[in-house]
């Protein structure tokens, strides 16, 4: 009779022999399953981060754009109070010299109370008095002496508290 020892023997060896390649297989096919795993989750990580990058892209050119819109506006209030002051500026420079030419057109004890500047036309309406009719009298003297005053014109008299002569002057000077 065979010993079925040596039967069982080579029966281990050859289930030893057929463990490996299913081991093998296995291990092998963990690793593909791993790795087409690995791959398939990173492309759509990859999908799902480009797809991010460039939402953001497109928000930082929106803000851009958005920034820039609200920079001209800025720039466009900030062009329209430059352009008032340099009205202003210039105004101011030709206020300064027509009070320049009222103040040397002016006899030294004439006052007056007020007074309208038309800057653009470089003429005055003055109210003012004029502490005796002799020292008005000397005044129209003075206005029609003076080379800057192209015309002037005196009227609304009248008599002032301790013999003052109140009057208007209207002024056009040359330009």
């Amino acid at each position: 009779m065979p010993d079925i020892s040596l039967l069982q023997r080579e029966y281990e060896v050859v289930e030893e022999e057929s463990r490996v390649p299913g081991l093998v297989l296995t291990v092998s096919v963990t690793l593909l399953l791993i790795t087409v795993g690995a791959w398939a989750s990173l492309h759509f990580f990859d999908k799902f981060y480009v797809q991010q990058a460039q939402e953001i892209k497109q928000k930082i050119e929106d803000l851009k754009i958005k920034e820039a819109g609200e920079a001209l506006d800025q720039l466009k209030i900030f062009s329209n109070k430059a352009e008032v002051l340099s009205g202003l500026r210039g105004a101011h420079t030709s206020a300064a010299t027509l009070l320049q030419k009222v103040e040397k057109s002016t006899h030294p004890l004439v006052g007056f109370d007020s007074g309208n500047f038309k800057v653009a036309d470089g003429g005055a309406e003055l109210k003012g008095s004029a502490p005796s009719a002799l020292i008005l009298a000397r005044q129209v003297e003075i206005y029609t002496e003076d080379k800057n005053i192209s015309e002037f014109k005196v009227s609304g008299l009248g008599y002032g508290t301790e013999h003052s002569v109140l009057f208007s002057a209207s002024l056009k000077f040359w330009q």
